[in-house]
């Protein structure tokens, strides 16, 4: 009889009873386990969400480590995760139908003009604010790979002129599609609207800056999905102050939760969301972990193991 994986999780205690259930009806092989109720010597691999610092060095057996989510700047920090152990990322097709509706909600917001819109209703007001057709709105998105590029079709669907950057050369079609410095210079100029959805590296962290905002045209918005490190928060402040930023839509932060006593949550031009766009969804995630949980303890390589010199 072949020996169970145990994969120790580390996350909340609800999704432990979640995971658990679900692994004991689909893999019968793999023993979830508890990080207070295993010795460190039984554990192959780690299903993980933000792990303490020298936690993951403390099982000597471990063959990889994989993240709850697609973003995985939190694991590549100095000691989180062993130099020599493989990082896998989920890539889950529902993750990005829910930030592309998310996206498309904020989008909606802005380009319908909801807020003056609820304005008239609570002041029983009956007037059109103003009108401009979607293909008079140009939306750029920063970062079009797995989730972004399903956004940024998703918003073509809408009639909207959509533009994607990327580090390197991309193509999609119905995006026109730039890359490298040369081509963010000339992408953002032509966007009412810039949203961010990348992957948190030494070049990404505060793309979202003085420079960049100034390149976008007076009164564009911000919807940022990414990390809370793409944006320099300090000078998103300055800019809706200026008049040259209209909204920021924020479902990350440099730090999370939120701290109580930042501006952001008091801010009138700001929308504040908890880290909640694209969650994992167990049914549909569930074969790639099981899969990847198998090809690590069997020293294969898994799916979607990240590049950690790319940092993704």
């Amino acid at each position: 009889m072949n020996k169970k994986i145990n994969v120790l999780y580390y996350w909340d205690l609800d999704g432990f009873n979640r995971w658990s259930n679900i692994f004991s009806k689909k893999a019968p092989d793999i023993n979830l386990v508890h990080k207070d109720n295993t010795f460190s010597d039984e554990v192959d691999v780690a299903l993980v969400w933000l792990p303490p610092k020298g936690l993951l060095a403390s099982y000597k057996n471990l063959k990889g480590v994989i993240n709850l989510g697609q973003g995985v700047d939190h694991l590549l920090k100095p000691g989180i995760v062993p130099k020599n152990l493989p990082i896998i990322r989920l890539v889950d097709p529902d993750m990005s139908k829910q930030m592309s509706a998310w996206v498309s909600l904020q989008v909606l917001r802005e380009t319908c003009f909801m807020e003056e819109y609820l304005d008239q209703e609570r002041n029983k007001n009956w007037q059109t604010v103003r009108f401009i057709p979607s293909n008079e709105w140009t939306i750029g998105v920063l970062g079009i790979g797995a989730i972004g590029e399903h956004v940024a079709l998703s918003l073509s669907n809408f009639g909207y002129a959509v533009k994607g950057w990327s580090r390197s050369k991309k193509k999609f079609d119905g995006i026109t599609c730039y890359h490298g410095e040369n081509g963010l210079t000339e992408m953002l100029p032509k966007c009412n609207i810039l949203i961010c959805l990348l992957p948190l590296t030494n070049e990404t962290r505060h793309i979202i800056n003085k420079n960049t905002m100034s390149l976008l045209p007076k009164g564009a918005s911000i919807i940022n999905a990414g990390r809370g490190g793409h944006v320099n928060e300090d000078d998103l402040l300055e800019m809706i102050s200026l008049g040259k930023i209209k909204n920021a839509y924020l479902d990350v932060f440099e730090t999370e939760p939120l701290p109580k006593n930042h501006p952001f949550w008091d801010h009138k031009n700001i929308i504040i969301w908890p880290h909640v766009a694209a969650q994992t969804n167990t049914d549909t995630s569930i074969d790639q972990i099981i899969n990847a949980a198998r090809c690590l303890v069997n020293n294969d390589v898994a799916p979607n193991q990240i590049d950690r010199e790319k940092g993704y």
